[in-house]
Formats: structure tokens, C-alpha cells, sequence
């Protein structure tokens, strides 16, 4: 079964901050299919989407960004679990503003979610997917916890677009041809 899961910190007061790009993309991907999220028995709602005949488990964490490793445990241990299929969706604050990035696996290249959900599951060898929050000021912490301006959200809001067909491709055709999609749109972004 593939899952995505879309990472940030919960409630209120953070949802239009940098750092809750993953929670803005589940809510982006949801609304297209209008499927709504339901709790589930974990820390963390819920929706199932079909594409094309596939299942997705769309899952949105109810934990602080760094506890995501707390959600990730609970989904690998669902008896469909697979880490190639589980791709995770979050910011990063070391691509510029919008750039998108897609890889199979790899470090948590510092970030505290991405390393949280690594140790949690004992393997680094699962897709996810980054969106540019930067560029970063001097203090990292309170900069991605900042808003976007209403300018820097019709540009995360073009980029979360793209990163949902990027899902879409991932479950429909697998990572390689999702990770080309990426790279052929940031290629025309930066051209």
C-alpha cells in the first residue's frame, strides 16, 4: 500500500508557517480529491484516495515536528508497510522558496522530522519529497516557524500543485518517473 505522509507541527497557530508545508500539502491533495481526513487509531488522521486504480493512505501527523519518527513507527507497522512505498512529504529550508526535490532515500541532510522518522523506522531508504522554504535568515528556528506572506504563498501554492502530481506519478508509474517529473519542472522553473 503506499502511504504519504505529510509532516508539521499541529494546531492553530502553526498551520500557515514554513515548517507545515506537509501538513498545507495533505490539505491541498484532499481537498483536490474531496476526501476528508478521519482520526485513526494512531497519532495521526486520515484519508484513503484512488488513483488510476491505486490506493493511497494520505496521513497528516498530529505530533510536533520533531516526534514524526512517533507516526512513522506507527505506520510501518501496519502489515502493507513497505519503505518504498512510504513517501514523506515536508519543508526545507535549504531550497529556495518553491524548488522542489525528490529523492529515494538518503540523510535527514538535518532535518529534525526527517531524522526523527529515520531512527524511528531504522532505515533511510524511503522516498520523500522537499519544498523550498528559504532562503533561511540567521536563526533557523524562528524562521521556519514564521508565516508566508501572501506572496510567498501563491508561490508554495504553485509548488505544492506540483508535488501533489509528483504523488500522483509516484503511485501510478514509481519513483523514477516521479523523480523525472520533478526534475523536468524545475528545469523549466529555473530556465
Amino acid at each position: 500500500m503506499n502511504i504519504v505522509l505529510g509532516i508539521g507541527n499541529p494546531g492553530r497557530d502553526y498551520k500557515f508557517t514554513r515548517h507545515n508545508v506537509g501538513h498545507l500539502f495533505v490539505d491541498e491533495l484532499l481537498e483536490k480529491y474531496r476526501i476528508p481526513l478521519k482520526p485513526s487509531k494512531g497519532d495521526y488522521l486520515e484519508a484513503d484516495v484512488v488513483i488510476e486504480g491505486e490506493r493511497l493512505k494520505v496521513v497528516k501527523s498530529l505530533v510536533f515536528m520533531n516526534c514524526s519518527g512517533v507516526v512513522a513507527k506507527q505506520l510501518s507497522a501496519l502489515p502493507t508497510f513497505l519503505p518504498r512505498q512510504f513517501i514523506v512529504v515536508l519543508d526545507d529550508f535549504a531550497l529556495p522558496l518553491g524548488r522542489i526535490r525528490m529523492r529515494r532515500g538518503g540523510s535527514s541532510g538535518g532535518h529534525r522530522g526527517l531524522e526523527s522518522i529515520i531512527y524511528a523506522i531504522e532505515s533511510d531508504r524511503f522516498p520523500r519529497l522537499r519544498i523550498g522554504i528559504g532562503p533561511a535568515g540567521e536563526d533557523a528556528v524562528d524562521y521556519v516557524l514564521s508565516r508566508f506572506t501572501a506572496k510567498e504563498m501563491n508561490v508554495i501554492g504553485e509548488s505544492i500543485k506540483k508535488a501533489i502530481e509528483a504523488v500522483e506519478i509516484f503511485v501510478r508509474d514509481g519513483i523514477e518517473d516521479a523523480m523525472n517529473y520533478v526534475n523536468f519542472w524545475q528545469e523549466g522553473v529555473s530556465g
